[in-house]
């Protein structure tokens, strides 16, 4: 049981026990989405693109009450302590989606409802980055430091601009072509507002 009011449409699994992915002892962060296949998982301390193993999920997206699980120790380990951290849309205060990228440094623009406070970005048909951007170490648009959550590095403003986007009262507008938020691929993202929308004004 999840413990939430709606099926969630991003989980995030970790054994505390063991770790270990497909049973090994590797302690994978084991990301399950909505935004790609049932079976498909993402690593969130890794740059690798979706995969797909019936091991995880055993084919089955998360209820409205439930979590399916496989038989993996990384996120079903025997006797194991797991946590998932469990998330879906709520209006006006997350949203939980996926976007294609246009490969233009006229990016795409993603519709949130609200300006976001937190975002976290992820190419999912493809390798890359896990891309967190927020409003506190950017107060001001253009938000352009980025915090990857796949490495030990520290925040840093990248000079190849690979995170530029505005935060804007609906959503967020990536002005980049960089591979890692805005190639000619798909996108998953996670983003959490700073206040309603309806309170929300424009930078």
């Amino acid at each position: 049981g999840h413990g939430l009011s709606s099926a969630p449409e991003l989980v995030i699994y970790k054994n505390r026990s063991d770790g270990g992915s497909t049973g090994s002892t590797n302690g994978n962060w084991i990301v399950q989405s909505t935004a790609i296949g049932v079976d498909d998982y993402l690593e969130l301390n890794d740059t690798a693109a979706e995969a797909v193993d019936s091991g995880y999920f055993r084919g089955t997206r998360p209820s409205s009450t439930l979590l399916t699980l496989g038989t993996y120790n990384s996120n079903n380990g025997s006797s194991d302590n797991l946590i998932a951290y469990c998330f879906h849309s709520v209006d006006g205060y997350s949203k939980v989606g996926s976007y294609n990228g246009n490969a233009n440094a006229d990016g795409a623009f993603i519709y949130t409802g609200f300006r976001p406070a937190f975002v976290i970005i992820k190419p999912s048909s493809r390798g890359g980055h896990w891309m967190m951007a927020n409003n506190k170490s950017n107060p001001y648009n253009v938000v352009d430091k980025v915090i990857l959550a796949n490495t030990s590095e520290a925040e840093y403003t990248d000079p190849a601009a690979d995170c530029k986007k505005d935060f804007l009262s609906n959503g967020f507008k990536i002005y980049t072509a960089d591979d890692n938020t805005n190639d000619d691929e798909t996108y998953i993202y996670i983003a959490f507002a700073e206040v309603p929308f309806k309170f929300a004004n424009a930078r």
